[in-house]
């Protein structure tokens, strides 16, 4: 087999689709949810313009083409992927929920764990966003079944976020007692994983669906909670940034903690 360098390929690709494609190709198709990192959002913002995103789609539309032509089928997958997260980007869900629909199922054929985890979400955030809710909640719980089982920390907190994910889309629904038990839910795989930060996470919108209620106590310990939780994982894990020079310390989740205090201040008055 000839192996191609990486650099070569993207000069053809330069080549064949233009600078300015290739990049919004690059920067346009978002992830529906992360492999690293803290998962904290499903993420919907794009860091290119519409334009780009425009011409990204052009770009993977091409690709697909190609790759159906040459009966490529995990790479004709991994297209019709990126035009599902181009699709998200600019929120036409409809056709983002029909790219990962047609992605799902050759994925799952070749057992590809890496697209199975863009593209079970993916289909959960398009159907939530038409609302779909019936296949919302068939992908949003095969998407925590399948973090469930991919084993490695990222995957257990990217389950705890759909189960909030679950969580408030039975609030939408009227259905308290599913939704705090899909909230018991992400708080138990928060504990399990010692991801004070997540815990705290799902304590700020418990917090939140408890003051919309009027239920003033119990908003106030959830938010409390959660900022304990904050600051404990500060403690424990001090936050760090390069100033240009040297490493100097940093407090994490500052936005977060700042909501916490106001929140409990304005419901405490």
């Amino acid at each position: 087999m000839i192996k191609i360098p990486v650099r070569t390929i993207l000069t053809m690709l330069t080549f064949l689709f233009g600078t300015a494609t290739l990049a919004a190709a690059q920067v346009c198709a978002i992830l529906p949810i992360q492999r690293t990192g803290k998962p904290s959002e499903v993420r919907q913002e794009s860091v290119g313009s519409i334009q780009d995103c425009r011409e990204a789609l052009d770009y993977f539309q091409k690709d697909l083409e190609m790759r159906r032509i040459r009966k490529d089928t995990i790479r004709e997958a991994w297209a019709l992927a990126r035009i599902g997260g181009i699709y998200l980007t600019i929120k036409d869900w409809p056709k983002a929920f029909d790219s990962y629909e047609r992605a799902l199922p050759l994925f799952t054929e070749a057992k590809n764990r890496y697209g199975l985890w863009e593209t079970l979400p993916g289909l959960a955030m398009a159907a939530r966003e038409q609302k779909r809710f019936a296949e919302f909640m068939t992908y949003a719980e095969e998407s925590a079944a399948f973090f469930r089982d991919y084993g490695d920390g990222t995957a257990k907190m990217n389950e705890a976020l759909m189960y909030d994910k679950i969580a408030g889309v039975y609030i939408e629904l009227g259905d308290e007692t599913k939704a705090l038990a899909y909230y018991e839910k992400s708080l138990k795989v928060g504990r399990d994983e010692n991801s004070r930060w997540k815990q705290a996470e799902t304590l700020t919108l418990m917090g939140r669906y408890y003051e919309t209620k009027g239920r003033r106590l119990e908003a106030v310990e959830a938010y409390r909670t959660a900022l304990d939780l904050y600051l404990e994982d500060n403690r424990v894990f001090p936050g760090a940034r390069w100033d240009g020079q040297k490493i100097v310390p940093e407090e994490r989740f500052t936005e977060e903690m700042k909501d916490l205090r106001e929140a409990i201040e304005r419901l405490q008055k």
